[in-house]
């Protein structure tokens, strides 16, 4: 029993903080915190999910970015043919039409074949035989003309690209310079070699409309190099939003970007949502469990509280008293000190309570409690044992001239008048005390001897304390004896 007293009185402080510091408010600080921690992993969760998926993405644009370089660059690959040509005919190619219409289906989405001496369209074979270009100067087309000279005057292939009716389609034209050596033999500027090519049909083996089926918005683009705006080359159905992933391609010199993101977007509130709500009932169900926790164990601690200390004066009760003592005891031998167990007994309480009621005694007693702590030592133990019986415990006395002082003040706090519904309530005290070691007895013992001494004073001198040792020698030398 009194080990599982000692865990009591170790957790008993533990006990108050928590019912200071309540069930409903632990909960609420618990919750707080695992909702502000959920969230954070919700946030960071969703943070990682759309870096991943980024970087997934960015692997797809990768590879469908070089899959459109290789197939661009490809087609213009057949103007590298015809110069081979020009260079070998010192430019002019027999059978130029034949050469082309063999040209043509080898390089998917090129649309038309020209020769342009001079910047002059001179000979062009197209997919449906349309020759309306013939004699059109490039070099002379606003539209056309910077990109010719940036194609002539870097003297490498230069792409192009504008506009169809078409939505989302446009035309390119690939014009690749050729310079062929004059009679000083240095190189003059011949024309252009240029290829016509046809989107979206030189992405037709890219299949860019599966990135739809695998949830994706693409936007095909780039600047264009006069206007400055930007000017898209191939797009989804679906319009891309921001924040898009971008893959550049280097076509000709030129930089194209191929952008994709995701049809639903990157943060899915639905996501967040769900996410959310989740840390929200993980929190809701922490909050409870730590109510449920707390409440069991204030529950518990009331229970203890009930077990060992008096529910009117909150003074430890009896069968807490008999642990005190205990320690008491063994305090006094180990230090060689004297304890003082005094039993104190209220005088005439039965009468106060039939003639001023119940409550006016629960007052007194409770009065009577606090006026008692308050003239002990913090040392000291008092407990009620009764209804209007106390035991006080003096410890670390040396002489037994400290008891007496001590007895004093005890009566003095006992009689001190009181009121109760503006009437004064008088009351005494009778005392009985046993010194230990001098009455080396057991705890009970020396309990019951305190008693016997409190009663004899009772009996013959109310409001005074009698000391058992003095008992014991009253009764040797009574004529009885």
């Amino acid at each position: 029993m009194f080990t599982r007293l000692r865990q009591f009185l170790h957790i008993n402080i533990r006990s108050v903080q928590l019912n200071r510091f309540s069930s409903f408010q632990a909960a609420i600080l618990v919750f707080l915190i695992s909702l502000l921690s959920t969230t954070v992993v919700v946030w960071r969760w969703e943070q990682y999910r759309i870096t991943t998926e980024r970087s997934r993405i960015s692997n797809i644009a990768y590879d469908y970015a070089n899959n459109i370089q290789r197939s661009v660059e490809s087609t213009l690959s057949v103007t590298y043919a015809l110069s081979a040509l020009v260079h070998e005919y010192q430019g002019i190619i027999p059978n130029f039409k034949t050469v082309a219409q063999d040209l043509l289906p080898l390089y998917p989405g090129a649309d038309a074949l020209a020769l342009l001496p001079g910047g002059v369209v001179e000979e062009i074979i197209t997919l449906e035989n349309n020759d309306v270009a013939i004699n059109y100067n490039q070099l002379e087309d606003l539209h056309q003309t910077k990109e010719a000279a940036i194609a002539k005057y870097k003297e490498q292939l230069t792409l192009t690209v504008s506009f169809t009716s078409r939505k989302n389609f446009s035309d390119a034209i690939g014009y690749l310079p050729i310079f062929l050596e004059n009679d000083q033999r240095k190189p003059e500027f011949w024309g252009f070699t240029t290829v016509k090519i046809h989107f979206p049909e030189v992405l037709k083996d890219i299949h860019l409309e599966k990135l739809e089926d695998r949830g994706l918005a693409y936007q095909l683009w780039r600047i264009h190099p006069e206007t400055q705006q930007k000017q898209i080359i191939a797009s989804s159905s679906v319009s891309i939003i921001n924040n898009p992933v971008e893959q550049v391609l280097n076509i000709s010199d030129a930089n194209w970007i191929l952008s994709l993101t995701p049809i639903v977007g990157w943060n899915q509130p639905s996501r967040l949502y769900f996410n959310f709500l989740w840390g929200l009932s993980f929190s809701l169900m922490l909050a409870t469990l730590v109510k449920l926790f707390f409440d069991s164990k204030v529950h518990a601690f009331e229970l203890e509280k009930i077990a060992y200390f008096d529910s009117l004066t909150g003074l430890p009760n009896r069968r807490l008293l008999l642990y005190h003592l205990e320690q008491i005891i063994a305090h006094t031998q180990r230090s060689n000190t004297k304890a003082a167990i005094c039993y104190l007994d209220l005088d005439n309480f039965k009468a106060i309570n039939d003639h001023f009621g119940y409550k006016a005694g629960d007052y007194l007693l409770v009065r009577i409690a606090k006026r008692l702590q308050k003239f002990l030592r913090l040392e000291d133990v008092i407990a009620r044992v009764s209804g209007d019986e106390f035991v006080i415990v003096l410890k670390d006395l040396s002489h037994i001239e400290e008891v007496e002082l001590i007895l004093e003040r005890i009566m003095e706090a006992v009689t001190t008048p009181m009121v109760f519904d503006s009437k004064d309530i008088l009351v005494s005290a009778s005392i009985g005390v046993t010194i230990y070691p001098q009455d080396n007895s057991s705890i009970n013992t020396l309990l019951n001897h305190a008693d016997r001494a409190m009663y004899y004073s009772k009996k013959n001198r109310k409001g005074s304390y009698t000391l058992f040792c003095e008992l014991e020698q009253t009764i040797s030398q009574s004529p009885s004896q």
